[in-house]
């Protein structure tokens, strides 16, 4: 996996989950739901994806590094 092509996914400032890109050019929006689960969403394209982001208020910001 490719780290530029990751993805941060806020809302209000917090983070929220992480948005990255599959060789495929399908995009995923992984969001927590505890501390061993993930929901997963995947996405034929960026568009598709932003459509949602839209609807909850939420933003994708480029990932500068991971801690």
């Amino acid at each position: 996996m490719d780290w530029e092509t990751h993805r941060i996914l806020t809302r209000g400032g917090q983070p929220r989950g992480i948005v990255f890109t599959f060789p495929s050019g399908r995009v995923v929006m992984r969001r927590p739901l505890g501390y061993y689960a993930s929901l997963d969403s995947t996405f034929e394209s960026m568009a598709d994806l932003e459509k949602l982001l839209r609807k909850k208020r939420w933003h994708v910001v480029v990932a500068r590094h991971f801690s």
